[in-house]
């Protein structure tokens, strides 16, 4: 392996396999400072603006945050995910956004193009508009993203 080394112990991020160019991409996510393992705190802990491709050709590690068209400044961990083989398209809705105590849940939804590296934030909906939230169970199911469930406010 080679290339630099993402933050460690990042976790509730986003990621996905792309067959066009034999890769692994991650997104988002949480830092956590713990020095015990599966202990979250939210007082040790941040949400991370990264993106990061992991080439399982040359095993070599790309950092892409910086490249990225139109990447949200604020970390967000806790989203809904799902990937679109047939559209190339990553889709990220809601999670927390902000970091420590300070994180609230969102309400939008962003689409990453992997094949030109942009994000668009989707803020019109065509009928209702999905409630913000956080930590909720979600699948793909054909070309859909269902997402239930959640928790939704500020952490505390």
């Amino acid at each position: 392996m080679s290339g630099p080394v993402p933050t460690g112990g990042v976790y509730a991020f986003g990621a996905f396999y792309s067959s066009r160019n034999n890769s692994v991409t991650r997104m988002f996510g949480t830092s956590a400072r713990s020095t015990f393992p599966f202990l979250h705190c939210w007082n040790c802990s941040t949400t991370t603006v990264e993106v990061w491709r992991f080439d399982l050709s040359s095993l070599q590690r790309t950092n892409l945050t910086s490249t990225v068209e139109n990447l949200p400044s604020n970390g967000r961990t806790a989203f809904a995910n799902g990937w679109f083989g047939s559209r190339e398209e990553f889709v990220i809705f809601g999670g927390l956004v902000g970091s420590q105590l300070a994180a609230v849940s969102a309400a939008d939804t962003l689409i990453y193009f992997p094949r030109n590296n942009s994000i668009v934030n989707i803020t019109s909906y065509s009928g209702s508009a999905p409630s913000a939230r956080a930590w909720s169970a979600h699948y793909v199911y054909g070309e859909n993203l269902y997402v239930f469930g959640g928790r939704w406010g500020q952490v505390l």
